[in-house]
């Protein structure tokens, strides 16, 4: 019988404790990566397979095969923005199972949005456990609606992760993402796209459609004026 493939990405305190646990049952096949070779060198005796590499790049997966991989974990917390990168681009891979760790209220919001499978915060985890050992109720996190046509939660360096579904008055429906005006050297990025339940990474070829749910990462007066572009 085969054994069941999980790729951590990220090796820190949170991605070690879970390789090292892992690694006593004969059932898993262990996959590490992460950008640092002294890190993987750290547990490497843990794990079947060490893959030093920068996660948030979408050929880093199909140059080392990771992308037949369907059981996922992203471990890394305090760099949201690649944490977030690396969960765009699993989606747009069309994987199922992925786990992430959250380290904030909003990083856990914006998971959520996606539809990670679980998404794991080990303080909050923490705190709900006491909260359960004190047979007190646990609060449900906030998860913004699928059915709103803008949403948007602050980012570290005033940048923002934005939702916008897009209109059919949307200059720019029916438009390749390479040729809309308003992206040209403006310091915003299309970092995954919604359609139809369906998630994919866009490239500069793809043409964003009416009810497409744009997924962009920005700041300041050049993502409101984007924002504008797709819902005037």
């Amino acid at each position: 019988m085969a054994k069941e493939e999980i790729c951590i990405i990220g090796v820190g305190r949170f991605g070690r404790s879970l390789i090292e646990s892992l690694s006593v049952n004969i059932n898993y096949r262990v996959i590490a990566v992460d950008s640092s070779e002294d890190r993987l060198a750290s547990i490497d005796k843990y794990v079947d397979w060490a893959v030093v590499g920068d996660a948030t790049n979408t050929d880093f997966y199909k140059d080392n095969g990771l992308d037949k991989i369907d059981n996922f974990v992203i471990g890394i917390g305090s760099d949201i923005q690649s944490s977030l990168l690396i969960a765009s681009i699993l989606k747009g891979f069309g994987k199922e199972n992925i786990y992430a760790k959250a380290v904030s209220e909003s990083h856990e919001k914006i998971l959520k949005s996606l539809n990670i499978t679980k998404i794991i915060n080990p303080e909050q985890d923490a705190a709900r456990k006491l909260a359960y050992d004190f047979n007190n109720p646990l609060y449900k996190m906030s998860n913004a609606s699928s059915s709103e046509d803008i949403s948007s939660v602050e980012l570290d360096g005033n940048y923002n992760w934005t939702r916008v579904r897009v209109s059919g008055r949307s200059p720019v429906s029916n438009t390749r993402i390479m040729d809309i005006p308003s992206l040209r050297n403006a310091k915003i990025v299309v970092a995954l796209i919604n359609r139809s339940g369906k998630y994919l990474v866009p490239k500069g070829q793809d043409i964003i459609f009416k009810d497409d749910y744009v997924f962009i990462i920005g700041k300041g007066k050049s993502l409101s004026k984007f924002v504008k572009v797709l819902r005037p």
